[in-house]
């Protein structure tokens, strides 16, 4: 389109024209262009777009080379007089130009965007008797975007803004610097026709750009203009044609304008676009360039929408704690497709199904079905019951340990609900369950069998049926309990094993007659009980589909 797009931009390509047009940007883009300009540049074109809730950034490269060949620079002397080159060989030379450009754009409010491209350059120049032929240097844009209504759209570019004096330039290996010229570009685009068009005529869309080029501060350079049309007879085919304008020398020092004709085609295929453009240059037939693209990411529609959730669950959250057991499972589906909606293999009523939930891991399917009877989608809810006692209420110090062990048949409650945690612990009672869950080939006698068991005999008994591991004692485990004391030894090894956490900073009580509340304190930090808590509360674990 003659180059005319700056008012336009709203795709990747505003990366190198516009930077206010990334803004536009809605799903992330790439493109590549390749050509040959005037038949003698190779010329290339890399771009990233990729947007944020913050804006779009973007990322882009170009590229210029040319290689030829001349004749030696080594001329001959005769007696200090230099006569014509020695030689009829000619030597290879080139010149290499890319630039990285790093691009962002954004909403100043909904009608105006604003961006900003920051470009570095990197010309390098070979040959014969060539020295310092690479620079680095820096510059950037700064564009504008302004849409007042859907039909119209204005830009301004102020190109290469950065001056000379706060490093807007380059510089060469041998210290020679150069300026880059500040150009003013300026863009209207007009939908003519179109669904945002000032006119509507079925789905065709026709625009019309219009750009033009200034330097305000180098008056003896012309100022440029682009025409540029872009018509779309069906919504994957663009047709294109433009005038561009370019600077050309008349002689004398004096420049010129020249009138370029351009045209090509757009071509749209599951976000892909591929364009074509043919670039007249000075009305020399020779100097015809042709240019290739391709995109991703340039949708003509919005692309389809994905369906990333067919089925969706209200409630239950998943990896919940339960202490019913029953659980409503409200399901909604998303997918238009869906027909059926089954919970557990039952089929869904539209209101909350009561699933009953088994002591422990529950796993509950959520299925979602066509109305072919083709499983659309399936959603796993994994669920924990725990077991709970009416007399050991949410504050309760040891109730963690009680609904834990007790959902595990480790302890068990009362029928009338109660668990009774003050109640004390009989000595045959507390051996028969520590051979039960630590030692099953264990001796379960004990002398006095009825008698109430204290803190002292309990720990003792852990530590026999091997419960914790010994360990030499180095202290004394407890103010109250010198390291003489007859259970000194299996108190250290239970508390260096953690299973007296609930008694530090205090004194031990050897004497104290243990409560039930405190039997299940200590089994469950005992290591082989601990694991199998540890396995019950993991929802990663024991929910496999059957």
């Amino acid at each position: 389109m003659g180059k005319a797009y700056l008012g336009r931009a709203d795709d990747i390509g505003s990366l190198f024209i516009n930077p206010a047009g990334l803004a536009n940007i809605k799903e992330w883009q790439a493109t590549s262009m390749s050509g040959k300009f005037i038949n003698e540049f190779n010329y290339l074109n890399l771009g990233f777009a990729y947007p944020t809730r913050f804006g779009t950034f973007g990322f882009g490269f170009t590229g210029s080379d040319i290689s030829f060949s001349g004749p030696a620079a080594v001329l001959e002397s005769i007696d200090g007089v230099r006569v014509v080159p020695s030689t009829t060989e000619t030597v290879s030379y080139g010149y290499n130009n890319s630039v990285m450009l790093l691009g962002y754009g954004g909403k100043a409010r909904e009608d105006l965007a604003v961006g900003l491209t920051l470009k570095l350059f990197s010309p390098i120049l070979t040959g014969p008797q060539i020295t310092g032929g690479t620079a680095r240097g820096f510059d950037a844009d700064l564009g504008f975007l302004y849409e007042p209504r859907p039909a119209v759209r204005m830009g301004v570019t102020v190109q290469n803004f950065v001056p000379y004096s706060l490093g807007g330039k380059i510089r060469w290996g041998n210290g020679q610097e150069e300026s880059f010229p500040s150009t003013l570009k300026t863009g209207l685009s007009l939908i003519l026709m179109g669904e945002k068009g000032i006119r509507k005529f079925g789905q065709q869309e026709l625009k019309f750009n219009f750009d033009g080029d200034f330097t305000p501060l180098r008056p003896t350079i012309p100022s440029l203009y682009h025409l540029g049309l872009e018509w779309s007879p069906v919504l994957i085919l663009d047709l294109r044609l433009g005038i561009d304008q370019d600077i050309i020398g008349k002689g004398g020092g004096l420049l010129d304008v020249s009138n370029n004709f351009t045209t090509g085609v757009g071509i749209y295929l599951d976000g892909f676009r591929f364009d074509y453009a043919f670039h007249q240059y000075y009305g020399a037939v020779e100097n015809d360039t042709h240019y290739f693209s391709v995109s991703y990411g340039i949708f003509r529609e919005p692309p389809p929408k994905v369906i990333k959730e067919h089925l969706h669950v209200i409630a239950p959250a998943d990896r919940a704690v339960f202490y019913t057991d029953k659980v409503p499972v409200l399901a909604q589906a998303l997918d238009p497709e869906i027909k059926r909606i089954t919970v557990a293999g039952r089929t869904w009523n539209a209101t909350a199904e009561e699933i009953g939930l088994g002591v422990g891991k529950n796993l509950i399917s959520v299925e979602g079905w066509s109305a072919a009877g083709r499983k659309v989608e399936t959603i796993y809810l994994r669920e924990l019951r725990l077991l709970s006692f009416k007399d050991v209420d949410e504050i309760y110090w040891a109730r963690p340990p009680i609904e834990r062990l007790a959902t595990l048949g480790i302890l068990r409650g009362y029928p009338d609900g109660d668990f009774k945690p003050q109640e004390r612990v009989r000595r045959q009672d507390l051996a028969a369950l520590l051979a039960r869950l630590i030692s099953p080939e264990a001796q379960t006698e004990v002398a006095d069998p009825k008698r109430y068991v204290t803190r002292a005999e309990a720990v003792t008994m852990i530590y026999n049926f091997g419960g914790v591991a010994p360990v030499p004692v180095l202290e004394s485990p407890f103010p109250d309990i010198p390291g003489r004391y007859w259970a000194a030894g299996a108190i250290y090894a239970a508390k260096s094993a953690g299973i007296l956490k609930y008694l530090e900073g205090g004194n031990f009580l050897p004497g104290k007659e243990l409560t039930r509340a405190e039997m299940a304190e200590l089994l469950s930090r005992v290591p082989s009980i601990k694991a199998r808590i540890d396995y019950l509360l993991d929802f990663e674990r024991g929910f496999a589909v059957k």
